[in-house]
This record gives structure tokens, sequence and C-alpha cells, in this order.
């Protein structure tokens, strides 16, 4: 094993980081049976879950399932709603999902200010259906969907695109949070791999810990200037609560749930994530394990998740775990 190996190991080691391997292995593996995926890999099922847990999340305006459908679904939802979501029902990292809104000469425009035709919607469509965006590749739904505005809080921390924000469970017990933040270099997607800025967030108290932006920590938004630690998420017990109640209707035992806050109606659910990625480390600027460990035990000894929660909470305000 090369000295650079060694020593990179030696980091993990030192942070606690959960690495893929591990994370697939222990956790994963035997508590993700792959039949129940298609529960979080597809919006539709996972709105429906969210509905049955009394979870609040944007209202469907339409699904188009087929083409024939394309012409009928997109007239409705055009001469009734002023501003929506078109997204792919199995897509992932924000691909295919595209924002519109009526400017003031009627027509139709990105938020960005882009204008697009009924064509291009048209086309948009197609392209879902067809699978482009799909995680399979292989025939998809569309879904079209109320869009949500960002609380005031986002207003000098966000630029050109709508925030989220990333808990992750285990066991319908939250360990870790963080905060997608949207910047110019991401084209306003709150993708960390297309440059949006990752913010840490305290599980515990909702404050944010740390931040960083193509992998290097900041301290002010790159697009604003505007300081990112220190601040506390509005309504951070009800995202925790709505993160909570979705997990316990999802037959996987690790996921992320994805929430935003929406300025009228607080936290709203978007998407679940049956192996959700592992940067949020970095943007915490702390390793999963201690925790993940901490509640394995816990559970091990026959405690509930709400007593495994009331465990890990103190420990985390803490800073021990």
């Amino acid at each position: 094993m090369g000295t650079k190996l060694k020593a990179y190991l030696r980091l993990l080691g030192a942070h606690h980081i959960l690495c893929m391997n591990r994370r697939n292995a222990r956790y994963i593996a035997p508590g993700n049976p792959r039949q129940h995926y298609r529960l979080v890999d597809e919006k539709i099922k996972t709105k429906t879950l969210a509905a049955e847990a009394g979870v609040p999340c944007p209202e469907t305006y339409g699904v188009v399932t087929y083409y024939g459908e394309i012409k009928r679904i997109l007239t409705r939802i055009t001469t009734t709603y002023n501003t929506f979501v078109i997204k792919p029902n199995r897509g992932a990292a924000g691909r295919g999902v595209l924002v519109l809104e009526r400017d003031k000469d009627g027509k139709w425009r990105k938020p960005s200010g882009v204008r697009m035709r009924a064509m291009d919607l048209h086309f948009h469509v197609t392209s879902i259906l067809s699978g482009l965006y799909s995680l399979s590749e292989l025939p998809d739904q569309t879904l079209i969907e109320q869009r949500i505005f960002p609380h005031v809080f986002f207003k000098d921390i966000a630029c050109g695109g709508t925030p989220d924000v990333r808990i992750i469970l285990f066991r319908t017990v939250p360990v870790m949070a963080m905060m997608r933040l949207p910047t110019t270099r991401s084209d306003g997607r709150a993708n960390l791999h297309q440059g949006a800025v990752g913010l840490g967030i305290a599980i515990a108290t909702g404050i944010s810990s740390a931040a960083v932006c193509h992998n290097g920590h900041i301290t002010c938004h790159p697009d604003t200037g505007a300081n990112l630690l220190g601040l506390q998420v509005p309504d951070w017990p009800a995202a925790l609560a709505a993160a909570r109640r979705l997990a316990a209707h999802i037959p996987l035992n690790y996921i992320g749930v994805d929430l935003m806050l929406d300025a009228q109606h607080g936290p709203m659910m978007i998407e679940a994530n049956a192996r959700p990625g592992l940067n949020i480390q970095v943007a915490n600027n702390t390793g999963l394990r201690p925790r993940l460990e901490f509640l394995q035990t816990l559970f091990a000894r026959g405690a509930t998740a709400d007593q495994a929660w009331a465990e890990l909470y103190p420990r985390i305000a803490a800073d021990t775990l």
C-alpha cells in the first residue's frame, strides 16, 4: 500500500468518515431491501407515502404518462397556473427539473429569464417520457407540480434557485443534516457537484456550523458574500418531525429525506433517497460513523427510535459524537 494511500486512510479514520463500502455493507445492504427502492426512486410513490404520513409536499398539478396526453395536460396547466415545476418521476440530482413562470408579456420563462416556447415545453416533457433523465434510462412519467418559493431566510444565501435541506436518518432517527444552496456557478441548482454550497447544519439545534463549495471550506456565500455560519434554520423542529414521519412510513432503515422550506407552508418534502451521498460529512466537517455506531449499540440493547433519539440528541449537542 502506497504512502499517500495510507495517509489518506489515516485521515479518514481520524475524522470518523463513513466510506461508501462501509455504508453499503453495514447499513444499505442489510437494512434497505432492494424491492422497496421504488418507494423512494419514484417521486409519485414517495408523495403518496408522504400524504399518508401527514408530511406536506408540493401539490401535484398533473402527471403525464403517455405521449398522447402531453398537449391536453400542458394546455390545462398553462392556462390554469402562472408558475409550476416540471420534473421526471424517476430523476436524480436535479436532472430534468424545469421551473417555469409567466412573465409580464404572458410568455413562459425560467427564473433565469430564458424564455420557453410551447414547443420547448412539449419537447422537454417528451424527453422525460423517453427516459432521458430517469435513473434506469427506461421510459418515465412526467410530474408537474406546485412551485416552492423559498423562505425569506434564504434571501442572501441562495442565488437563482431554490435551496433544500437533506436529513439522513437511521431507523427514523436523524443523524446528520445539511443545506444545499444554489450559486451562479451551479446555474441555480442545489447540487454540490455542480457548484452549490453545502452548509452543515447541527442536527440538534438547526444552526449552521460549517460550509463547503467544491470541497473547499468557506465562511461566506461565493456570490453574495453573506455570512454562512451561525445561522438558525427556520422551522427546524418541524423539518426534523416531517423527516421522521416520512421515514417511519418507508420500509428502509437508512435514508435521506430532502425538504424545501416554503415561504408560506414551511418544510415540504421533495424526495427521499435509499442511497444518500456521503458529501454531507464534508459539509459538516465530521463523520457519520460514531453516530451510526452509537445508534446500533442502542438498538441492539432494545431501545426504541424515540429512546435512541433522546440518547443521541444531547451527545451531538455537546459535541461528544
